[in-house]
C-alpha cells in the first residue's frame, strides 16, 4: 500500500542516497517501530490505497531512487517516532530467535519421530502421558504455525524485532529465509506501506508473485520423500514375500523380515498424513493470497493453476479421502494396525463417536490460513481469524470429543494461548493509536510468553525420547536374554505385534478407549510383565484382522501364503 498524498520520508542532510543507513555514534541498532500513519501532529485523514500487483511498480524511472518502502526488506528509514534496540537487547532478541526456531525444529522432527516409534509393538510404554504418541504433531504444528502467523496479518505497526523473530519460522511454511541483501530491478513507487503476505514475502526475500511456488515446492519435496520411501519399502517387502513363496525357500527365513518392512512402508505412509496436515495452513493462505492478487490485478498467471491444485486437490481432496475412509469404518476396523499407522493421527484421540472431529480441526487450519491469504481489513482480519479460535474453543466445549482429559486440558490451553497472541496483534493495528514504547513492550511479551512455551515443549519432547530410551534399552536387553536362554521359544511374531500395536500401544495400557476383547481375541497382561516386555495371551482362534489363528510361526505354506495374500 502507498499514500500518495503523504510527505515523503527524507534522508538526512548531507546524505545522496535516500536509503543509506545513517551513521550513529551511539550503542544501538536498527530502528524497530515506523510511524506509518505520519506524525501525530498532522492534519488530514490518512489514505491508503492497497498494493495491486503490477500497478504500484516501476523500472527506470525517478521512482527507483524515491521509493520509500516501509513493511518490508528496507526497514532501514529514519522517522521521527521509530524505536531503537540498544546492543544489548538486540543481542538477547537475536538468541532468543535463534534458540526458539532450534528448539521448535528439534521439537517437529521429534514428534514425527514419536508418531513413528509409538506403533512399534515391541517398545512398552509405562506412563502415556510422558510416551511417544500419535496426536501431539497436530497440536503442536497447529500453534507453531498460529504464533508465527504475525508475519503475514495485515497488521503494519509491528515493531521489526518482531517480524525477525517470526520470520524466522518461515520453514514452517515450507519457505527458506533469504537473510542476503538484494536490489530489485523494479521498485514499488514513492512511499508505499507493505503489509499481509506482501511485506511478508519482502522480508523473507522472495517475491509475492512466486511465493506460492516456493511453498508448493518445499511441500512436493518433503511429500515426494517420504512417499518415494514408502514405494521403496513396500516393494522390497513383495519380493521379500515373493520369494518366500518359492517352494524351496525356508519360510520361517523371510517372514520376520517381511512384517518388518510392512509395518516401516505403513507407518511412512501414515507421516505423508501428518506432513499433509502441516501444510494445510501455508497451502491454504498462500493459495488464497495468489488468488486474490491476480483477481485484484485483473491478470491470469501460471501460478493461478498451483493455487487451485492446492486447495482444492491437496487441501479438500485428501480430506474427502480421509473422512470417507474413516467415517465407513467400525471401531475394531480402526483399531487395526493399517488403519491406525496410516490415519491414527487424525481420529485416535477421539471418541468413536466423534471420530469425525478432525474435519473440524482441517477446516479451521484451512480456514485460517485463507483469511490471512485474501482479507487485509484493518481490524476485521484480526477479529476473523480470532474468531475462529473462539468457535473452536466452543465446539469442543459443546461436544467434548476427547477421550483423554490430558488432551482436552491441552487443548484448551493452546487455543486460549491463540486468542492471547491475536489479542496482542490488535496492538500492531494501523488503527491503533498506542506509543511506539508500548507497542515495544507488548512485541516483547509477545516474543517471551511463547519463547518459554517452545522451551517447555522443548523440555517435554526431551523427557519423552528419554522414555523412548529406557523403552528401546528394555526391549534391547530382553531380546539379548532370549537369545542367550536355553528355551528359544517366544511367543510373539511380527504378525502378532501388528494385531498388538492396533490394540494397544497407540494409547497405552491404562487407556479405556480401546476395548481389550476384539472379535474374540483377549489381551491379559500378566502382573509379572510390569518393568518387563509385555506380550499378548490369545486365547481364541481369531483376531483383528479377522483371520484364522496366529501361531508362533506360521505353521503351514497356505497358511503364509494367506498372510502374504495382502501385499
Amino acid at each position: 500500500m502507498y499514500n500518495a498524498s503523504a510527505t515523503p520520508i527524507t534522508a538526512k542532510s548531507g546524505s545522496s542516497d535516500p536509503f543509506a543507513i545513517p551513521e550513529d555514534t551511539t550503542d544501538t541498532e536498527k530502528p524497530v517501530v515506523l510511524n506509518i500513519a505520519g506524525g501525530t501532529g498532522e492534519s488530514g485523514a490518512e489514505d491508503l490505497v492497497k498494493y495491486v500487483r503490477g500497478k504500484t511498480a516501476t523500472s527506470g524511472s525517478a521512482a527507483t531512487t524515491n521509493a520509500n518502502v516501509i513493511g518490508g526488506r528496507n526497514t532501514y528509514v529514519d522517522t521521527t517516532d521509530s524505536d531503537v534496540l540498544s546492543a544489548s537487547a538486540s543481542t538477547f532478541h537475536d538468541f532468543l530467535r535463534y534458540a526458539s526456531v532450534a528448539f521448535a525444529g528439534i521439537s517437529v522432527a521429534l514428534l514425527l519421530f514419536f508418531h513413528f516409534v509409538s506403533l512399534d509393538a515391541n517398545l512398552v510404554w509405562v506412563n502415556a502421558a510422558w510416551s511417544p504418541n500419535t496426536w501431539e504433531f497436530l497440536f503442536y504444528v497447529g500453534y507453531l504455525q498460529q504464533m508465527q502467523a504475525t508475519s503475514e496479518l495485515t497488521v503494519l505497526k509491528t515493531p521489526y524485532f518482531l517480524w525477525d523473530y517470526t520470520d524466522s519460522f518461515a520453514w514452517s511454511n515450507f519457505l527458506i529465509q533469504d537473510s542476503s541483501s538484494y536490489s530489485t530491478a523494479a521498485r514499488r513507487l514513492e512511499t508505499i506501506v507493505l503489509g499481509g503476505v506482501v511485506s511478508y514475502a519482502d522480508r523473507i526475500g522472495i517475491s509475492e508473485a512466486s511465493i506460492l511456488n516456493h511453498g508448493a515446492t518445499g511441500f512436493v519435496v518433503i511429500m515426494g520423500i517420504l512417499i518415494v520411501v514408502f514405494l521403496v519399502l513396500a516393494m522390497l517387502a513383495k519380493r521379500k514375500a515373493e520369494h518366500a513363496l518359492d517352494e524351496n525357500s525356508d519360510l520361517s527365513r523371510y517372514t520376520s523380515g517381511v512384517h518388518r518392512l510392512r509395518s516401516i512402508s505403513i507407518r511412512t505412509l501414515g507421516l505423508c498424513v501428518l506432513v499433509w496436515y502441516f501444510a494445510l495452513y501455508p497451502l491454504s493462505m498462500l493459495a488464497s493470497f495468489e488468488i486474490s492478487m491476480e483477481v485484484q490485478a485483473s491478470t491470469v498467471a501460471d501460478s493461478l493453476v498451483v493455487a487451485v491444485i492446492g486447495l482444492v486437490l491437496v487441501c479438500f481432496g485428501v480430506l474427502a479421502v480421509a473422512g470417507r475412509v474413516i467415517m465407513h469404518k467400525t471401531k475394531n476396523e480402526l483399531e487395526q494396525f493399517e488403519n491406525l499407522a496410516t490415519w491414527g493421527s487424525l481420529y485416535c484421540e477421539y471418541r468413536y463417536r466423534s471420530r469425525m472431529f478432525f474435519v473440524i480441526d482441517v477446516v479451521v487450519q484451512i480456514a485460517t490460513g485463507v483469511l490471512v491469504g485474501c482479507m487485509s481489513g484493518d481490524p476485521t482480519q484480526l477479529i476473523a481469524v480470532m474468531g475462529i479460535q473462539a468457535v473452536y474453543l466452543a465446539l469442543v466445549f459443546v461436544m467434548s470429543p476427547f477421550a483423554d482429559q490430558l488432551v482436552l486440558r491441552i487443548t484448551y490451553v493452546l487455543g486460549l494461548l491463540k486468542i492471547l497472541n491475536f489479542g496482542l496483534a490488535f496492538t500492531f493495528l494501523n488503527s491503533n493509536t498506542m506509543s511506539a514504547t508500548a507497542r515495544t513492550h507488548v512485541a516483547q511479551a509477545y516474543i517471551g510468553i511463547n519463547s518459554i512455551v517452545i522451551l517447555v515443549w522443548f523440555v517435554r519432547q526431551l523427557i519423552v525420547f528419554s522414555t523412548y530410551i529406557r523403552a528401546w534399552m528394555v526391549r534391547s536387553n530382553d531380546d539379548s536374554r532370549r537369545s542367550n536362554s536355553v528355551i528359544k521359544y517366544d511367543p510373539q511374531t511380527d504378525t502378532e505385534s501388528d494385531l498388538w500395536a492396533s490394540q494397544f500401544t497407540a494409547t497405552g495400557p491404562n487407556d479405556s478407549r480401546l476395548n481389550q476383547s476384539v472379535n474374540g481375541c483377549t489381551l491379559t497382561l500378566p502382573a509379572s510383565s510390569v518393568g518387563n516386555s509385555m506380550q499378548p495371551s490369545y486365547q481364541s482362534s481369531s483376531s483383528s484382522y479377522g483371520q484364522h489363528a496366529m501361531e508362533p510361526s506360521f505353521g503351514s505354506e497356505a497358511q503364509f501364503k494367506q498372510q502374504m495374500s495382502r501385499f
